[in-house]
């Protein structure tokens, strides 16, 4: 424990180290069109990030990060397709994705013994559709998890922003059983 809390203080006073520039030149663009048909055909995959407790060093679980594995262009990060699919309305197609498959893979998880949960982000924009909670509640079950091994993240901004149309929701999916945080905590 106390090799937790050195490493954690010295982290926490080291200023920050500059990080190089990503060359954006060469980066593939996608349509809006182009990013949906990549959903419908589940060329989406969560990569599973571990969370690991300070205290016992133990894994305790893993955040889902959306990747898409483009037929023609290999791997694509976030920064392709988040933003359209916000800015168009249907980022919702692409969260159901990840909390279908997210929800799939901890349940195989739990089948082996491994007492872990998942975490799966969800969008801003998300939060207004009043029919959310029964949207996620139908899909984790759908996938064979018990909605209270799952973990909806929303950024701090996010929940900053829009108080109200996100506590109805935020609410309704508590009292379901699952899981919330606040992601990226300190950076709004």
């Amino acid at each position: 424990k106390i090799m937790w809390a050195r490493l954690l203080e010295t982290l926490l006073h080291e200023p920050p180290k500059p990080q190089p520039a990503r060359p954006s030149a060469g980066a593939p663009s996608f349509s809006l069109e182009q990013i949906l048909h990549g959903v419908r055909e589940k060329q989406f995959e969560p990569f599973f990030q571990p969370k690991v407790g300070l205290a016992s060093g133990l894994v305790l679980g893993a955040e889902a990060l959306a990747r898409w594995r483009h037929p023609a262009h290999g791997l694509v990060g976030p920064n392709a397709f988040i933003a359209p699919l916000e800015q168009s309305g249907k980022i919702d197609d692409l969260t159901l994705l990840m909390l279908e498959k997210a929800a799939g893979a901890c349940s195989a998880w739990r089948e082996r013994g491994l007492e872990l949960t998942v975490s799966v982000n969800l969008s801003l924009v998300s939060l207004a559709d009043t029919m959310l909670a029964n949207r996620i509640t139908d899909t984790v079950r759908s996938a064979g998890l018990d909605p209270r091994y799952m973990i909806l993240e929303i950024t701090e901004t996010a929940a900053m922003t829009e108080v109200a149309p996100a506590l109805e929701n935020l609410a309704r999916l508590r009292m379901r059983g699952f899981g919330l945080s606040v992601d990226d905590y300190g950076t709004g």
